[in-house]
């Protein structure tokens, strides 16, 4: 398997995770069973409303993790204003391997950033889901029929593997310890609002080296007049416990 030149992925400034819209949270939540009693930890969420979204909107606990300490401290002035201390807690440290206690969280969110490898990312994330918890993980893959080879190629050298449909992602899903429950992709509309955002971070950023990844992606993705052949799904898996008898087949 080749090396990962893009790893992790990160997007600059104010650029807000792919699935941030609040309709999208309150569906995937609902998706995880999100409840007033439930333990969340979300990664790399800062930029969006996530963490506060999940802890006014369900009534649950949330850690949030972050990757730095500037951005643990703009989500700790977000909590402060939303006065919502007692329900979210801010951590910082790595994405794929995040400073919390094993087995603790009933659903484990993650957006905007892609720390590892899908299968790396599954691997390393459910021992700190406790048993039946949830996985909820935005992940790049192929959509469309016919892949652009430019853009195939560009997404291949970011994450040193070839990207999956969705279909086959859930299959990587099961394949790492959890039942499978839901795949939903952005739509083009979705996904022109959040390379928008990106744009304009861009513009705010400057002539920024860091960014040349992004912006070769931002030109790829504007080259495919709006029907991009990459999107990002949002996976959602339950931990599957050893012994534990797969579900029952569903009549076609």
């Amino acid at each position: 398997m080749p090396e990962a030149d893009g790893l992790p992925l990160f997007y600059p400034g104010d650029a807000r995770p792919a699935f941030s819209a609040e309709p999208y949270l309150r569906r995937l939540g609902r998706q995880a069973g999100i409840l007033e009693t439930a333990r969340v930890l979300t990664l790399g969420m800062g930029h969006g409303p996530g963490p506060l979204f999940f802890a006014r909107e369900f009534g649950a606990t949330v850690v949030a993790v972050e990757a730095t300490e500037a951005e643990a401290k703009a989500l700790t002035e977000q909590i402060k204003a939303a006065g919502l201390f007692d329900r979210v807690a801010v951590k910082v440290g790595p994405l794929i391997r995040p400073p919390v206690a094993d087995g603790t969280f009933d659903v484990i969110f993650v957006d905007a950033r892609v720390p590892a490898r899908l299968g790396e990312m599954l691997s390393g994330l459910r021992r700190h889901l406790a048993p039946r918890g949830r996985l909820v993980l935005v992940y790049p893959v192929r959509v469309g029929r016919h892949q652009n080879p430019a853009v195939a190629r560009h997404w291949e050298r970011l994450l040193g593997e070839p990207l999956v449909l969705p279909r086959e992602a859930l299959q990587v899903v099961a394949e790492h310890g959890y039942e499978p429950q839901l795949v939903e992709t952005l739509e083009d509309a979705a996904l022109d609002d959040f390379y928008g955002a990106i744009e304009r971070a861009l513009e705010q950023a400057g002539p920024d080296e860091r960014w040349a990844r992004v912006r070769e992606e931002l030109s790829l993705f504007r080259s495919q007049g709006g029907r991009s052949t990459v999107s990002f799904a949002a996976l959602v898996g339950r931990r599957r416990e050893p012994g534990e008898k797969p579900p029952a087949a569903r009549s076609e």
